[in-house]
């Protein structure tokens, strides 16, 4: 199996032929989007969410009429974020469409559902936007078809906004407060934090145990950033609140990050990153950072010379 590539960017920009492909199916643009509605699957990865944001903030900027709604699942804050909801069953879903009047809904999963694409369709949405998947593209009237393992989702996801929109666009990350104000109760820990030189490891909640057997392989102190607390697992630094997640990756030097939203922050700070993944489809999905590192692995142990080496030639 291959180890971290000499460049992480060189692993992410599609090639032409495939960019030809993408462009090639564009219909035609809607320039204002205007009340819009961002749908995702709650298993999807962070980065779905995050690297699709930055793209209708851009594109709502200059609507006047233009405001952003998104499905409970992201847990995300951020200025551009009208207001966060909680969507009905599908067999509902047309009906409130249609009294919340969205002229705009973004379908970004790369797996949308069909039950939620032909509500849509049926509440009359004007602009229906999505991946061509499955029985979801006979809904969508403005849609790409996805790459499955191919492309990395940041030019994925830009592709099919590009499509929708008209509009040149860049992928990254939406602008963040990078240093929002510290709330009282984690501001010991942050003074903590600037004393030393270390290194945030990322974990979903499933990871966490891969997260701890990383702690040895580093060459600086660490703190691990998950959604859940274990006892068995010390120094994790929970995050229930998103600006304690932010302020905390911004202190830190490095990111390794095995799932979660840290080495997204991370990456849209341009803090160097880390990423560990065991299948090669997830490789779609990991923190979008140009010239950090990423290891194909079975086990951290395996892998251990090979983390330990990423993350000193990025210090």
């Amino acid at each position: 199996m291959p180890g971290w590539k000499k460049m992480f960017w060189d692993g992410l920009v599609p090639p032409v032929s495939v960019t030809a492909s993408l462009r090639s199916q564009r219909t035609a643009p809607e320039t204002n989007p205007g009340k819009t509605l961002l749908v995702s699957n709650p298993s999807d990865p962070p980065a779905v969410l995050l690297l699709a944001l930055k793209h209708l903030v851009t594109l709502l900027k200059v609507d006047p009429e233009g405001e952003l709604h998104v499905s409970r699942h992201f847990g995300v804050r951020h200025p551009a974020i009208h207001e966060t909801l909680e969507l009905p069953v599908d067999q509902k879903l047309s009906a409130f469409l249609t009294s919340e009047q969205y002229k705009t809904v973004v379908f970004i999963s790369p797996e949308p559902s069909s039950g939620k694409t032909m509500a849509a369709y049926l509440a009359g949405v004007k602009n229906r936007v999505g991946f061509a998947r499955g029985n979801s593209k006979s809904f969508l009237n403005h849609r790409i078809s996805y790459l499955d393992g191919k492309v990395h989702y940041a030019f994925q996801i830009k592709n099919l906004l590009e499509n929708f929109s008209g509009q040149s666009l860049e992928p990254g990350y939406p602008e963040w407060q990078r240093y929002p104000e510290v709330q009282e109760d984690i501001s010991a820990f942050l003074s903590q934090c600037r004393l030393f030189r270390f290194a945030v490891i990322s974990a979903s909640p499933e990871n966490l145990e891969e997260a701890h057997a990383v702690r040895k392989y580093l060459s600086l102190p660490s703190v691990i950033v998950s959604p859940q607390l274990r006892d068995d697992i010390p120094c994790i630094f929970p995050f229930p609140v998103w600006s304690h997640v932010m302020q905390v990756v911004a202190e830190s030097r490095l990111v390794v990050s095995l799932g979660g939203y840290a080495g997204h922050l991370a990456a849209s700070f341009g803090i160097p990153v880390v990423s560990l993944y065991h299948q090669e489809r997830d490789s779609m999905f990991v923190p979008f950072a140009p010239g950090s590192r990423q290891i194909l692995f079975v086990s951290v142990d395996q892998s251990g010379e090979e983390i330990s080496s990423a993350v000193l030639r990025l210090l």
